[in-house]
């Protein structure tokens, strides 16, 4: 294994491996009741929030029903102020990584990269274990 970009590749895999194994049984998200906007509520530890919201499943087909998307975010602590810039989508990417978990690990450490005048949100995409469907055809 001599080859740098398996190596590199190796480092990259155990350096983020942990994000997507992480345990997030320390929060009921059955506690938030899904909604049509967004409801941000404490949950894990702060300074992170979460929601849960209502989407459809097929945006061309209203009758197939909707599910509950699962978000969270680490809020700008200049929320409110003129130098408030709105929120900052933080998509985990890969097969089915969690972006609950991601900035479970990450989050704090993205809000100091990206600064305070943001909010970072992520969700947790399609088959993960915070999506909830909340209502059937």
């Amino acid at each position: 294994m001599n080859n740098p970009l398996k190596i590199l590749c190796a480092i990259l895999t155990l350096a983020v491996f942990p994000i997507y194994v992480q345990s997030q049984d320390t929060f009921n998200w059955t506690s938030i009741d899904p909604g049509d906007s967004l409801n941000w509520t404490d949950c894990f530890s702060p300074p992170l929030q979460c929601t849960r919201l209502n989407v459809p499943m097929n945006y061309s087909a209203s009758n197939a029903g909707s599910f509950a998307l699962a978000l969270i975010r680490v809020p700008s602590s200049l929320n409110g102020t003129a130098a408030y810039q709105g929120p900052v989508l933080f998509n985990p990417g890969g097969l089915g990584g969690s972006g609950v978990d991601a900035m479970l690990q990450l989050g704090t450490q993205l809000a100091t990269v990206i600064g305070p005048e943001f909010d970072i949100v992520s969700f947790d995409p399609r088959a993960q274990l915070q999506v909830m469907q909340t209502r059937h055809p």
